[in-house]
């Protein structure tokens, strides 16, 4: 199931590209851009705090504790208990919905307060476009309401297919707003086809829920056991997340203080630097979380806890490590390729190359916050995630203060690289001291493994860098580009190959080569 998520996680982010290729054609880095991207930090705090922070640390653990009969006390056996488990269901998502709503309508009447808050810098009319866009796009935390917990249904069930199809729909209504809205109501056309994608992104996992059982009926029991269990267990997570959020939000303020198209220019940095993690980083992430559940809830669970959780560390590291190293060196024509077109500028391109290879340097670190969260989830453990959740805001914020006066937007992406580095050593240090008396996470040893030939890759493709300059053209650009990806990956899995590195061997092409097609595993949980 990793795979799947990830080749869903890899179309999703190529359609990304498109999106951002497009987008960027047709607005450039400018005052309309930055309204549309500060637009977006109200819904993504109701979707960050309320629907992604509270679920993904409470929702399927107690979920997996009903599918096992753990938890319905007193009830008929197993009927008992998966009559109960809906119901507990239909208990989160009433009070969610009901939650959402309301605050949809508090930031629909106070967005010109908060937008004039949030973004000094913007002048009248980019305040006014973004108070307007950001009207628009709240409808979007409710469909993505409906859509979290069908997402947490199908991870307990570990079926994905629907929950793998939810964001390449998303991206693909977003991109029909920027082709075919945005030439007849502008950057309002972008706007409307964000929220049919929010739309499509849960109408897309209702035949599947409905086929596990799932049937909505309102549960206005707020005060039930369960539920009490899982807001108590969620609140840390939300307030680690709702502390990220602070975070971005003030990345966008002091962007905001700088140059026009400032903050566009960070956001595509980070969305560009976020494409791996995607695809590696929150699909090893996601696949692995029941199973992490289950095997924390087994009373001989701890060591099989530990070597499963040892093996994903190791296979993000494996395909992250040349990710970042190969993004970095190759991010010129990357972001060229991407986004330099129509309205964006070689100075926008330049702004966004640099910014993002600074925060290529933690690519690894970023990559691995999400399974290490969701490790402390299944432990039940959300307090450690929320303090160094403290821990990160106060330090990424402290420093961007200091550095941006100086460094610009270079100085948001330098501190941001910092305070998440340390977070994730930091991560490894409690988790460890959590599962005392096992075995290590990941050792040196392990990494070497994978250092070696990450650094011969390296070398490769400074080589061929040095001996071909980076063309003008799109359609050499693309040929630039794809020869140097596809130069780094021969001599990296050669090298790797050539060591015995045992992530290769789990890699699911390699062992169907190597045992007549089978592709199984033999790890139970299927991963």
């Amino acid at each position: 199931m990793t795979y799947l998520l990830a080749l869903s996680s890899l179309v999703s982010r190529l359609l990304g590209i498109v999106r951002h290729n497009r987008f960027a054609d047709a607005f450039g880095a400018g005052g309309v851009s930055d309204a549309y991207f500060a637009a977006f930090q109200i819904p993504d705090l109701i979707y960050s705090i309320i629907i992604y922070g509270a679920l993904s640390a409470a929702f399927v653990p107690l979920f997996v504790e009903y599918m096992k009969g753990k938890g319905a006390e007193g009830a008929e056996g197993a009927k008992g208990a998966e009559r109960k488990m809906w119901e507990f269901t239909n208990a989160v998502l009433t009070l969610l919905i009901s939650l959402i709503v309301v605050l949809i309508v508090i930031f629909f009447f106070l967005s010109p307060l908060f937008i004039r808050l949030l973004y000094p810098g913007f002048d009248a009319e980019t305040q006014a476009t973004t108070i307007t866009l950001m009207r628009i796009m709240l409808l979007s935390p409710l469909f993505f309401g409906f859509s979290a917990i069908f997402s947490g249904i199908q991870t307990a069930f570990r079926n994905f297919i629907f929950y793998a199809l939810a964001p390449v729909l998303y991206n693909l209504s977003i991109i029909f707003g920027i082709v075919f809205l945005a030439p007849k109501y502008g950057i309002y056309g972008v706007a409307y086809g964000v929220v049919g994608g929010a739309l499509l992104h849960a109408l897309i996992q209702i035949p599947i829920v409905i086929k596990f059982g799932f049937r909505f009926s309102p549960v206005f029991a707020w005060f039930r056991k369960d539920l009490r269990k899982m807001i108590r267990l969620a609140i840390p997570r939300v307030m680690g997340i709702a502390l990220l959020q602070v975070n971005l939000l003030v990345e966008g303020l002091i962007a905001s203080l700088g140059i026009a198209g400032g903050l566009t220019v960070l956001r595509y940095a980070q969305d560009l630097q976020s494409f791996p993690i995607g695809i590696i980083g929150l699909s090893v992430a996601v696949s692995s979380f029941s199973t992490l559940s289950a095997l924390a809830l087994a009373e001989d669970g701890k060591q099989r806890f530990v070597a499963h959780l040892s093996r994903k560390i190791g296979n993000v590291l494996f395909l992250i490590l040349p990710s970042s190293i190969g993004l970095f060196l190759l991010r010129f024509p990357i972001v060229k390729i991407i986004l330099q077109s129509g309205a964006f500028t070689e100075k926008d391109a330049t702004l966004t190359a640099n910014t993002l290879g600074i925060l290529c340097l933690s690519l690894f670190a970023a990559s691995l916050i999400p399974l290490l969260s969701r490790a402390f989830y299944a432990l039940k453990n959300t307090k450690t995630p929320l303090f160094l959740g403290i821990f990160t805001v106060i330090l990424n914020t402290i420093l961007s203060l200091i550095l941006t006066p100086r460094y610009g937007i270079y100085g948001l992406a330098i501190a941001n690289v910092t305070a998440i580095t340390l977070t994730v050593f930091l991560l490894f240090f409690f988790l460890k001291r959590d599962l005392k008396g096992e075995k290590s996470l990941y050792s040196i040893r392990d990494f070497s493994r994978i250092l070696l030939p990450s650094i011969l890759m390296a070398l490769t493709i400074i080589g061929a860098q040095s001996m071909f300059k980076i063309p003008t053209s799109v359609s050499y650009l693309f040929l630039y580009t794809g020869g140097m990806v596809a130069l780094g990956m021969t001599v990296y899995f050669g090298i790797a190959l050539i060591m015995k590195s045992p992530e290769v061997y789990e890699n699911v092409l390699f062992k169907k080569l190597t045992s007549g097609g089978s592709g199984t595993s033999g790890e139970s949980g299927g991963n």
